[in-house]
């Protein structure tokens, strides 16, 4: 009886071990079907979608509204011209080789002039090989040079708010800002920065909050200039009521006859 009883314990272990054996195999192989399967699928929809001609994609790229260039001396314009087509490229992740070909197109009247005498002896293939980060190399060697750009970055480094307003001394520091990278480079040295520029009766009223983005720095920037104009115009009028009082008491006191007594 014992015997028998250990045989049937052998038995089922034995048949519970292939159990276990068959799950294991089973799960394996249906991964490795799975994962085939899904290559297959992934494989048949690149194969399916047909490949972005470069029609669709300068088509893409002028329906983001890039700017044209015409070639105007202003070192600040050329940056933010470079900056803009940049944006237009970041949008769609537009091919590299493409790039150049639709920037060239944006470049109209003394632009395309100065292109034509800088590319007259290159060859297709150095044409063709011409990247974005050679071109815009070139393009400021041109319409951004050294000088202008060493002026511009001590006009960053020595900006400070006089009579200028919010909005025209914000322009200013974003402009000149293009040209002195390094000091802007994260969002805490850009905050920072900008309060620096901002004017006393300004600075003074909003330092004393942490700011993480210069965004929310410059609405309330621009909410304490308003407060500054909003009590500038209190006290105008109230100047105004009171010169006007004096006059007409002025008056008063002039047409008032003399006493016949005196």
């Amino acid at each position: 009886m014992k015997r028998f009883e250990t045989g049937c314990y052998a038995i089922l272990e034995m048949f519970g071990s292939v159990k276990t054996m068959l799950i294991v195999t089973f799960d394996e192989h249906y991964v490795v079907v799975t994962d085939i399967a899904a290559v297959a699928a992934t494989t048949s929809i690149v194969v399916a979608r047909p490949q972005r001609s470069d029609s669709l994609w300068y088509r893409e790229f002028t329906n983001t509204k890039p700017p044209e260039f015409g070639g105007k001396q202003h070192p600040i314009t050329a940056m933010r011209w470079i900056s803009d087509v940049e944006g237009c490229f970041y949008s769609c992740s537009y091919p590299e080789n493409l790039r150049v070909r639709f920037a060239l197109d944006l470049l109209r009247l003394g632009a395309k002039d100065w292109w034509k005498f800088v590319t007259a002896d290159y060859t297709h293939a150095e044409h063709l090989t011409m990247t974005w980060e050679r071109f815009t190399v070139i393009f400021r060697e041109e319409f951004v040079p050294v000088v202008e750009r060493e002026r511009l970055a001590q006009e960053f480094l020595s900006l400070n708010q006089k009579k200028e307003t919010v909005t025209e001394i914000t322009k200013m520091f974003h402009e000149r800002a293009l040209f002195c990278p390094e000091q802007v480079s994260t969002k805490k040295a850009r905050v920072a920065w900008y309060l620096s520029v901002l004017s006393r009766d300004i600075r003074e009223f909003v330092e004393n909050t942490t700011y993480r983005i210069l965004a929310k720095l410059q609405t309330n920037v621009r909410r304490r200039e308003i407060e500054l104009e909003t009590h500038a115009r209190k006290e105008r009028e109230t100047q105004g009521r009171d010169r006007r009082s004096v006059q007409s008491q002025l008056v008063t006191t002039r047409a008032k006859p003399a006493d016949p007594r005196a």
